[in-house]
């Protein structure tokens, strides 16, 4: 058996059952062998994920078992009692240690499990969430490029194969024409086509009744009836386009043939759809005809549907039309009882503004009985337009703003990965006291951040302040991003062909759904069962304490939360923000033989899903039906200018560039500055400030590279002015150790270095430059201060990732190799005020030992006058700590990964004589490719030649061995493994064995060895944590079975 005591699995699968005589054959099928499996994790539904993987389809109906010296014969079967069958295969099975599993699928596809697009459409995957790769800017251009990915493509598919055109636009032009005649026509022969050309020629009196026969469902096609007409209608389609567009030239004849359908379309709608709320706003022109403005439509069984079936949760959005005449359709989409998407209303508009905006949330109110608000939920994007018309129409509505529209603004600074963590941690945050401490985190990282953070308001779009009447945690409007994907073709076609669309979609949609939640059987629908099972497992790590009836204290790790079940209310919140009972009710609810899915919010039931999709949209009758209602036309809407001064094709010049003379350089974008005060922004002639003297000129030269035999902290090296007063001053005795410089979580950083001096000329200065006689010798010296600033030795400094007390970390690029380096700066009076030397130089001596694939790597050491540069490996991951705090405790293979590549490192550094003193996750780091590396050496010690005990008390009190504690001195590598062992622990349940507010109560903890492993660690896990977290040094093992 592994370490960890896993069962090794041989799966069998894809086979055929077959039993003769009660004697038990499987025939055919493949076969995956040594797989490990926990057995105090398996369960059945681990086997039907392993056939889903495998692309079985049907469900798993029994699994069939024998230990490896039986016949095949012999196999057992679990059918019925599933939980206790497994549970005898474990206990069978753990003895020697390796199974036979026989899996009997059947034919029928599974009634309860999503399929791939019900997966996606699914919300609450918010994000980041999806945060990662599709990102989106603000303006509604961007926002719908990067919205889309994430949707859910329509689900409606008619199993009919459908006629797909070139272009879309012309689908209209065909759509009406292609009736089923073209068959008769053929047969027919070309003599009858020829009659039918001529009788047709000849009907033809003018052009509205040549644009109303192209649409003709007796034509056998589209053909002009001659070659002049056709000519014609050619030309002036040439003739058209974006450029010379004109609303007494149409640029397509079809789009107002669908224009002036437009009162025929509303009118069949309500023949059609009985109670169906439209409405067609149109502009009156100075010629007395009336042009189209907007168009909106609310079918009356989705209006009812929603308001006796929903939630009261309603997501608004909208998404640009992408034919010619442009325009956008605004679309309200609820959610159903799966918590997926379920359409409201719907229109269009020729712009997305204020107007509109209050137009179309005015038809919601009325339509939908929404009154001002009370009880309802909206949440949408941050569209002015928006924003005002739902606090003016809505004012006592609870108005969340999308969380991923929030981040696409604010990453536009703040962008990197830890930025990221921070915003999404805040956005999950279910309570205040969370959201609290997440944001105190962000402030101590970066103020900045914070600070700006702060103006977009958290209380939109953070858990901890939502409502919880809608029974909706989601922080983003993913669904209505959905809505728009799943109409994307759609919205290519001119307004009454994507109306149509629209209508069908949702049609099939119905339809779709309803087949479905009639072979639902459970009491709730999939997705709703999914989050209850998955809180049913997270349970088991809980225990409870009675305070009264009904009310209850549960304990979660390290926590406690507070359980109301007469209220339905939790300390956490979570049950009060989805309805559906979270870990701690579960577990309170179990603990007294009482069901859980009692306790789930009614919208929620099956029964009401089923409810959702019981009234479908009525068919809508074609064109050629169409009653005429008498009413005049509607003109094509004007096209809409852009705002502004109108662009022009030329090619946009660089900085400098001048627009007249290619071959002379202008002086934008260069900074002025004064000879007088050396700032910025003015020259002598007007400066009022105090003359500064110029910096004498340096030496010429590359920075000195510090190697092992050169000491850049000697201070025959330092100034004159330092060595006085070195040797003026009193002794120096033994220097305490003070507290590392805090390290920034995207690039380790080792402690401040020490102060050296560097012949030679400054960092990133070129030959000849910053020190010149006569003529440019000023310039030289310019440039040599603007070239330090950005540039050290060849490496090309950029943004700030960390700054601690002493020192600054920078990213930087190697402009020889193109290498991503992280450089520690470091100022050499401060660490010799603070007498930090010897450390500094210890702690590089000791990287520069330390070469291990789980170490980060020290590349080099430069040094000037003023400044030290270490130059380290660069982290893109962050820390283990980071990704403990967002994703909870790992998994047992991950942890034992982690764990591995610890022991590794930790054990190369006890070989080259290096104890590191300060393990814990913070001082972890990922790369890019998840692999662990060891950081910040600040603390770490190199014994003396015969010496093995340490007596310097230091490291994180949480993680320090029990004889640190002791002040009686201590072997560093048993101290480095008992934090190992802690670390492990972390690794596996999320929070610290050892933890207490007061450090009296914590010390005695970890004298004791006080922990418990919780019960779902594995066996041969919690045997290595004990055996680790001895508290009796002279005990501890130092053999790893882990490894």
């Amino acid at each position: 058996m592994s370490d960890f005591e896993c069962l090794k699995l041989n799966i069998h699968y894809r086979g055929d059952v077959s039993i003769k005589e009660q004697s038990f054959d499987y025939i055919g099928g493949f076969e995956d062998k040594d797989m490990l499996m926990d057995p105090d994790l398996m369960t059945w539904s681990i086997f039907e994920d392993f056939c889903k993987e495998k692309g079985v389809s049907g469900e798993v109906e029994a699994i069939w078992y024998k230990l490896p010296h039986e016949d095949i014969i012999s196999a057992r079967v679990i059918k019925t009692d599933k939980d206790g069958g497994i549970r005898e295969l474990c206990r069978e099975a753990v003895v020697g240690g390796e199974v036979d599993i026989y899996i009997e699928s059947g034919v029928c596809e599974p009634t309860y499990h999503l399929d791939v697009d019900d997966e996606e459409e699914v919300a609450g995957g918010d994000g980041a969430d999806s945060v990662d790769g599709n990102e989106e800017c603000v303006d509604e251009a961007a926002k719908e490029t990067n919205a889309e990915p994430q949707g859910v493509p329509d689900e409606g598919e008619d199993p009919v194969e459908e006629r797909v055109h070139d272009d879309p636009r012309f689908e209209a032009f065909f759509a009406e024409v292609h009736n089923g005649t073209e068959a008769a026509a053929e047969a027919g022969g070309e003599e009858t086509h020829r009659e039918q050309e001529e009788t047709m020629g000849e009907e033809l009196e003018d052009e509205e009744e040549f644009e109303r026969q192209c649409f003709d469902a007796d034509r056998p096609d589209p053909a002009m009836d001659t070659d002049e007409e056709w000519d014609a209608y050619d030309q002036a389609e040439r003739r058209s386009s974006r450029k010379n567009y004109s609303k007494d030239k149409p640029p397509y004849l079809w789009i107002a043939q669908k224009f002036n359908s437009g009162e025929e379309f509303k009118d069949q709608l309500l023949r059609s759809n009985k109670d169906t709320k439209t409405e067609i706003v149109t502009i009156p022109q100075a010629s007395g005809k009336q042009q189209f403005d907007k168009f909106y439509i609310c079918f009356d069984a989705l209006r009812k549907t929603w308001k006796s079936c929903c939630r009261p949760i309603i997501g608004l959005d909208g998404s640009f039309l992408k034919w010619e005449l442009k325009g956008e359709i605004l679309a309200a989409v609820g959610r159903d009882a799966d918590n997926r998407i379920y359409p409201i209303a719907w229109a269009v508009v020729r712009v997305e503004d204020n107007d509109s905006w209050a137009w179309f949330v005015e038809k919601l109110k009325k339509d939908l009985d929404l009154g001002i608000g009370s009880g309802l939920t909206v949440i949408s994007d941050k569209q002015k337009g928006l924003l005002n018309a739902v606090a003016d129409l809505l004012p006592e509505a609870e108005h969340r703003h999308c969380a991923r529209h929030i981040y696409a603004n604010w990453k536009k600074v703040y962008g990197d990965y830890c930025h990221e963590s921070y915003f999404w941690a805040i956005a999950y945050s279910s309570t205040e006291g969370v959201y609290t401490y997440n944001m105190a985190a962000l402030k101590s990282y970066d103020p900045l951040a914070h600070e700006d953070l702060l103006k977009t308001e958290p209380s939109t779009w953070c858990r901890a302040f939502f409502k919880g009447h809608a029974s909706c945690e989601d922080v983003c409007n993913n669904l209505s991003e959905s809505f728009n994907r799943t109409i994307k073709d759609a919205r290519k076609k001119p307004v009454l062909n994507m109306l149509e669309d629209v209508r069908r979609q949702a049609m099939k949609r119905i339809s779709k759904r309803r087949d479905k939640t009639a072979k639902c059987k459970s009491k709730f629908p999939p997705h709703i069962m999914g989050i209850l099972e998955a809180n049913r497992q997270s349970a088991k790590f809980c225990s409870v304490l009675k305070s009264s009836e009904n009310i209850y204290e549960v304990m979660e790790g390290s926590g406690s939360f507070s359980v109301n079940l007469r209220d339905r209310t939790c300390a956490c919140n979570q049950w009060n923000l989805t309805g559906i009972p979270c870990p701690h009710a579960i577990y309170v609810i179990t603990e007294h033989n009482r069901d859980p899915e009692n306790y789930v919010d009614k919208h929620f039931l099956t029964t009401v899903w089923q409810a959702n999709y019981k009234d479908n949209i009525a068919p809508v009758n074609g064109e050629m039906l169409w009653k005429k209602t008498g009413k005049g036309p509607i003109e094509v809407p004007d096209k809409r200018k852009k705002r502004g001064r109108p662009k022009k094709f030329a090619r946009i010049l660089e900085p400098g560039e001048s627009a007249t003379n290619p071959t002379k350089a202008t002086r934008e974008g260069g900074t002025v500055s004064c000879s007088n005060c050396k700032q910025s922004g003015h020259n002598k002639g007007t400066c009022k400030n105090a003359s500064v003297q110029a910096a004498a000129p340096r030496k010429r030269g590359r920075p000195r590279k510090c190697l092992d035999n050169d000491d850049p902290w000697s201070i025959n090296n330092a100034p004159k002015r330092w060595q006085q007063a070195q040797s003026q001053s009193t002794p120096s005795g033994s220097q305490s150790q003070s507290t590392q410089v805090p390290q920034h979580s995207s690039a380790p950083a080792a402690n401040p270095s020490g102060r050296g001096r560097a012949r030679g000329r400054p960092p990133g200065t070129k030959n000849g430059e910053g020190k010149g006689r006569g003529k440019g010798a000023g310039k030289g010296r310019g440039k040599e201060a603007e070239m330090v600033v950005r540039k050290v030795g060849k490496y090309e400094l950029g943004r700030t990732i960390g700054e601690g007390t002493f020192a600054k970390v920078k990213f930087a690029q190697n402009t020889e190799t193109g290498e991503s380096v992280a450089m520690k700066i470091v100022d050499r009076s401060t660490i010799i005020k603070r007498k930090m030397v010897d450390q500094i130089k210890r702690e590089i001596s000791i990287m520069k030992l330390v070469r291990h694939p789980c170490v980060v790597r020290l590349y080099e050491v430069l040094a000037s006058r003023t400044k030290i540069y270490i130059i380290l490996e660069y982290i893109t991951g962050g820390e283990l700590f980071d990704k403990i705090v967002r994703n909870g405790r790992l998994g047992e293979s991950e942890a034992r990964k982690y764990f591995q590549q610890l022991i590794d490192g930790v054990d190369y550094c006890h070989s080259q004589g290096v104890y590191h003193r300060d393990l814990k996750p913070e001082n972890l780091l990922l790369d890019s490719q998840g692999n662990l590396k060891i950081s910040d050496f600040g603390l770490s010690a190199l014994p003396e030649q015969g010496v093995t005990i340490l007596k310097t008390t230091c490291g994180t009190p949480n993680y320090v061995a029990p004889e640190v504690l002791s002040h009686k001195g201590y072997n560093g590598a048993v101290a480095d493994v008992w934090s190992c062992g802690v670390i492990l622990y972390v690794l596996m349940a999320g929070y610290l064995p050892f933890d207490e507010m007061d450090l009296p109560t914590l010390y005695s903890k970890i004298d004791k060895a006080e922990f418990a492993c919780p019960s779902y660690f594995a066996l041969g896990a919690k045997s290595l944590i004990n055996r680790i977290l001895d508290p009796n040094p002279e005990t501890v093992s130092f053999e790893f079975p882990c490894r």
